[in-house]
């Protein structure tokens, strides 16, 4: 029972050295610093002793059958209780300084090892991040290719239609003047069949001079036939010119507006109710075509507050927010507006969306909306360049653009005064 009861200190007091011992780090060189792997800095380390705790320790005994409480003894142990000292009892010095030479020798050559290990580690690191941003930039660039190949062949097919239709109808014309053409030789020949058969026992020499005659005749017919059908086209671009003029007669829409907004007939629209803290829309019909620039004037017939002119997304303005402004963040405003008061809204751009970037307008001015699809840009004027500001704006894929307007209190009033079509 005593012989368990020792090995259980000694256990103990190994414990004890283990955890008051210093952790094994790498050796600076350096002379003149602490280094646990020198004799000098083992011994530092003071130890006391397990039955004795406020003497220190001094020796070490190298009986494993030692009965005694602890191998680790301090003087009084060594002098008094450790009745074998004088044979097994050793200086603790030597063995410390021997232990630490051994864990010298065993971690000393793998820390130039870890050290590579840990300089590979961080190379490989640095090229990892490197190639992430090159196949970033490579991304983004074969995206934008992709993207202007994409615009390019939109244009490529809305110049594709448009050639078409125009020789749809120049075939028509030329079709018509052919029958045209045909009709007045069928009537030549019969004349002249009729004039041989009437005049055969004439003098054919004056036979002859009358066909050339009529031979001049009908040059002079196929001639007026092929301007006829040249002013025929022209009259037809005319007509188309007027036609799409017609159809993009822009007025307010009854349908597409917020219910406080009352309209004066099909041009001039008013708010009703006093709401200075919600801005509410006013769309004008049709759409605004993608095919060619138009421009629509209007005129500022009273002002209280929030008057605003732009553009917006049919889906975003009506499904989305039922004609009031209630998102502000980047591609949820819905629309492209300037306020009176110089306050900007872009569904796209975030440098002028929610900013003070326009220009003021009062009540009297006019304000000009030129819509251009084809250098996407949406351009207000007011009083004829007085003042100007310009939007950078995204052709929707999915959704319609109109052109609108914002009233928010009560009595704003706007008109549309004309519309400009221009197919540059």
């Amino acid at each position: 029972m005593s012989l368990l009861k020792n090995q259980q200190l000694q256990k103990e007091a190994i414990q004890n050295f283990s955890r008051s011992s210093s952790p094994v780090s790498k050796p600076t060189g350096r002379q003149g610093e602490y280094s646990p792997y020198s004799s000098q800095s083992a011994i530092q380390k003071i130890f006391y002793c397990p039955v004795h705790p406020e003497e220190k320790v001094v020796s070490f005994c190298k009986l494993a059958e030692c009965e005694y409480k602890s191998r680790l003894l301090c003087s009084i142990c060594q002098a008094y209780e450790h009745f074998h000292s004088e044979v097994f009892a050793v200086p603790l010095e030597p063995i410390i300084t021997g232990q630490y030479k051994k864990v010298k020798r065993i971690f000393y050559p793998y820390y130039d090892q870890i050290e590579k290990k840990q300089d590979v580690e961080k190379t490989i690191s640095m090229i990892n991040t490197r190639l992430d941003q090159y196949l970033k930039e490579y991304t983004q660039l074969i995206e934008d290719c992709r993207q202007n190949l994409l615009e390019q062949m939109k244009k490529y097919r809305e110049e594709t239609l448009f050639l078409e239709g125009l020789l749809s109808e120049v075939k028509q014309s030329y079709e018509l003047s052919q029958d045209n053409r045909r009709l007045v030789e069928n009537t030549i020949v019969g004349v002249l069949k009729k004039f041989e058969e009437k005049n055969s026992s004439q003098d054919p020499f004056r036979i002859k001079i009358i066909s050339d005659q009529l031979g001049e005749d009908l040059e002079n017919v196929l001639d007026y036939l092929k301007d006829s059908s040249q002013s025929m086209i022209t009259g037809l671009k005319m007509t188309k010119d007027h036609t799409v003029k017609q159809a993009l007669n822009f007025k307010f829409s009854g349908s597409l507006k917020a219910p406080s907004i009352q309209l004066k007939g099909q041009m001039q629209a008013i708010n009703t109710i006093r709401e200075k803290e919600n801005h509410k829309f006013a769309m004008l019909e049709p759409r605004l075509p993608f095919d060619r620039r138009v421009a629509i004037r209007f005129k500022v017939l009273n002002i209280s507050n929030y008057v605003g002119f732009g553009i917006g997304l049919r889906s975003v303005i009506q499904t989305k927010q039922n004609f009031e402004l209630k998102h502000y963040g980047l591609n949820k405003v819905g629309c492209y507006m300037l306020y009176y008061h110089q306050y900007t809204l872009s569904h796209t751009d975030e440098s002028v969306n929610i900013q003070y970037e326009g220009f003021q307008f009062y009540k009297g001015d006019q304000i000009d909306l030129v819509f251009d699809p084809n250098k996407k840009l949406l351009k207000i004027v007011k009083n004829n360049n007085e003042a100007q500001f310009t939007f950078k704006i995204q052709l929707p894929e999915n959704d319609y653009l109109h052109a609108m307007v914002s009233l928010s209190d009560k009595t704003d009033e706007v008109a549309i005064i004309e519309t400009i079509i221009d197919e540059e």
